[in-house]
């Protein structure tokens, strides 16, 4: 028991390393014409390719959900128990972000609409929401990861209460016919098929493998057999191709965020290092940070600029200071309160 809470607890410093991965992305590298006096050094390596902690997120998703879902009863009990996870951080992220764009006028994503804050809030791209409303976009482009999150849940959480043993495999498949079909694309073997490309758009279906890959990656770590592992490879290798687009380096690094995930998970030298208070720390706070974080940093950081223009590559980390604490703020109090009352609210009298 001590072994296995040991390892679990692991995942949490995994997400500290993949929005500390994101984090330096975002500072370092993504945003050049706002922040060049910061972006200088943006090749190199763990800025260049934070990115890919997006996808470290759908790992340790893939890996916690096939969890979760083996301890729920019905589908409607999973969607319910994804929504309070999700939602009160959303709602209170939101709130702050709409609140504060007065002041943090320097946002790349411009100043929100009120209709901006829907796509967040219901958890529903801007695309389906434009035919209702018109002109609509996330009040963070961050968000989109979240809008993959919940399809994922959808898809497999109702696979797996029609077959729990085979939905994984269904979810497999219906990636690895997405790969093949770009596949095919690519070496002209068939023309471009627009309802294909409908679904695969509409599902997100691109991600898929790295979901895959970490819900077998579970598999091996629960029954200790070495077929899940296998798998796993079969369902992240596509997705790293798909992702790299040719470009070998891209490909390299998914490799390495793969590995790092599952010496996260199976490696004691690893386990123990994701243990400590500095992953552990990030990875109690990530959620809220990867919602606030993006717009926010680069307006204060142009803010703290103007004053404090010799101080290069610093420049940014009073406005992220600023950002983590109140991430603290909202994963330690806000987030918890509204999840009881929401709880309270939304479960059935028995």
């Amino acid at each position: 028991m001590k072994s296995h809470t040991a390892r679990i607890s692991s995942i949490d410093g995994l997400r500290g390393l993949a929005i500390l991965l994101v984090l330096l992305f975002h500072t370092y590298a993504r945003w050049i014409d706002y922040m060049p006096w910061a972006t200088v050094h943006r090749e190199f390596p763990l800025f260049k390719y934070g990115y890919l902690g997006v996808e470290l997120f759908f790992l340790i998703s893939g890996f916690v959900i096939y969890m979760t879902l083996e301890r729920c009863g019905t589908f409607s009990e999973f969607i319910h128990k994804r929504w309070l996870r999700l939602f009160p951080a959303m709602l209170v992220a939101t709130i702050l972000i709409y609140c504060t764009s007065g002041i943090l006028s320097e946002r790349p994503a411009g100043m929100p609409k009120l209709l901006d804050t829907l796509p967040g809030l219901l958890f529903v791209g801007p695309g389906l929401l434009y035919k209702l409303f018109g002109n609509i976009d996330p009040i963070e482009a961050a968000f989109w990861s979240l809008f993959v999150e919940v399809k994922f849940y959808f898809v497999f959480g109702a696979m797996h209460f029609v077959s729990r043993s085979k939905a994984i495999y269904a979810l497999l498949i219906l990636f690895l016919l997405r790969f093949l079909y770009s596949t095919m694309l690519n070496f002209d073997f068939i023309g471009q098929i627009h309802y294909v490309d409908a679904l695969i758009s509409a599902l997100s279906l691109d991600h898929f493998g790295w979901f895959c890959a970490g819900a077998f990656l579970y598999k091996s770590y629960a029954e200790k057999r070495s077929v899940h592992a296998a798998m796993s490879i079969v369902a992240v290798l596509p997705s790293m191709i798909l992702l790299g687009g040719g470009h070998l380096d891209v490909i390299l690094a998914c490799v390495f965020i793969y590995l790092i995930f599952c010496a996260g998970v199976f490696s004691r030298r690893a386990i123990s290092i994701f243990q400590s208070k500095l992953f552990q720390y990030f990875g109690f706070v990530s959620y809220p940070l990867y919602l606030m974080h993006e717009n926010a940093m680069v307006s204060m950081s142009i803010k703290i600029h103007r004053y404090f223009n010799d101080a290069g590559m610093l420049t940014p980390i009073p406005g992220l200071m600023i950002i983590i604490a109140a991430a603290y703020l909202v994963a330690s109090y806000a987030e918890p309160i509204l999840r009881n009352a929401l709880y309270k609210l939304t479960m059935k009298p028995a």
